[in-house]
């Protein structure tokens, strides 16, 4: 039977360059390191540029979550609430709302957001 005669370093390499595949392809170990390093760099980023006024940012914390809990309800809030903060919104005439939320409802509880949104975006011929 022939003897292998690997070097160190060769095996050094190949082992390292398969935990490297096998790490990007599903094991995800390093996932929440790799999201760390990430929000590190993006924070010490933001803090070199200058928000642009013509941006305003509407967020829910917990305290407004709390305030507007007699009226819509807990977290997560039907999208007829959504409906009624784009609307406000929308009577201030901005050029472009951007509306990002994550919620799972059934497709019977999203009529009337979709309405809003094509009745909205309709005079511009939006999609």
């Amino acid at each position: 039977m022939p003897r292998l005669n690997a070097n160190p370093l060769v095996l050094l390499l190949a082992t390292t360059a398969i935990a490297v595949f096998c790490e990007f392809l599903w094991l995800n170990w390093l996932q929440t390191t790799e999201f760390c390093f990430t929000d590190l760099f993006i924070s010490g980023q933001a803090r070199n540029i200058k928000p642009d006024p013509d941006i305003i940012v509407v967020a829910a914390d917990d305290q407004s979550l709390q305030q507007l809990a007699g009226y819509a309800g807990r977290w997560p809030w039907p999208r007829s609430i959504h409906a009624e903060l784009v609307q406000g919104i929308e009577a201030q005439r901005p050029r472009a709302i951007v509306f990002g939320t994550v919620n799972r409802y059934s497709p019977g509880r999203v009529k009337s957001f979709f309405a809003m949104v094509e009745r909205w975006t309709k005079p511009w011929g939006i999609a």
